[in-house]
């Protein structure tokens, strides 16, 4: 596994165009520091870095030029003869690997990049001690429970891809779903639950892929994320592996 893994992050360094999304995506991890400065902000670093959200939301973008690329330039059909079902077993965890760690890099950066700035030009302090607002323990689960549903998504998105093997279908797909789609699915889930049950559920955005916002969460609910998070990237894990193994490309 570690010879597929060191093969994929030698493609980023290989690859201009994957090198200037990874550049950019970690300078966007400046955003909260940005905003602070420009609203001559008071807060908190870890106030700025949780009303911004800052952790990698978009970082499972990755798995598609990956992925998608792999397969439409005969990278895997040329391999395919050599792969036994163990290599293609690593492959998927390959993927999924550098998705936690790009995940994690961005979390570091921005958490680094915002102190500093926040220290020279801010308030100067980590949380509020006084009203306890914000906790470095509670910050780290809130990182942990973003982090592994970024990368159950790749894995949903990796099944895409091996399925389709156009990454601009892919993508296509899922921009319209959460900038277009989304809110109408998401209202009439929670109608026919109104419908069935005669009460309002509050929470079907804790139970799938593309709805937490661990921004908006409550501490408690936060075990509901990483639990459905594991249980998505299994499953998609799965799935992908089996259509790997099934198809000839």
């Amino acid at each position: 596994m570690l010879k597929i893994l060191r093969a994929d992050f030698y493609k980023i360094v290989k690859s201009k165009t994957l090198l200037i999304l990874l550049i950019f995506t970690l300078l966007t991890a400046l955003t909260p520091s940005i905003a602070m400065l420009i609203n001559s902000s008071t807060s908190t670093v870890l106030d700025l870095l949780y009303r911004q959200t800052m952790t990698a939301t978009f970082m499972w973008i990755f798995i598609v030029p990956f992925v998608c690329k792999d397969f439409s330039s005969s990278y895997v059909k040329n391999l395919m003869p050599s792969y036994t079902q163990k290599d293609k077993v690593y492959y998927i965890l390959s993927k999924l690997i550098y998705i936690f760690v790009f995940c994690v890099l961005y979390s570091i950066a921005a958490f680094i990049f915002t102190t500093i700035l926040n220290y020279a030009f801010g308030s100067g302090t980590i949380h509020d001690e006084k009203y306890e607002a914000f906790t470095l323990g509670g910050f780290a689960l809130n990182q942990f429970a973003e982090v592994l549903n970024s990368v159950a998504i790749g894995a949903f998105i990796m099944f895409l891809c091996m399925v389709l093997k156009k990454d601009y279908f892919v993508l296509v797909i899922i921009v319209s779903y959460m900038f277009v789609f989304s809110s109408m699915i998401y209202d009439a889930i929670n109608n026919a639950i109104l419908k069935a049950t005669g009460d309002f559920f509050n929470y079907t955005k804790l139970y799938t892929l593309f709805g937490p916002s661990t921004a908006t969460l409550d501490y408690n609910e936060l075990p509901i994320v990483i639990g459905m998070s594991l249980l998505y990237t299994a499953v998609f894990s799965v799935l992908s592996w089996l259509v790997f193994r099934k198809r000839s490309y």
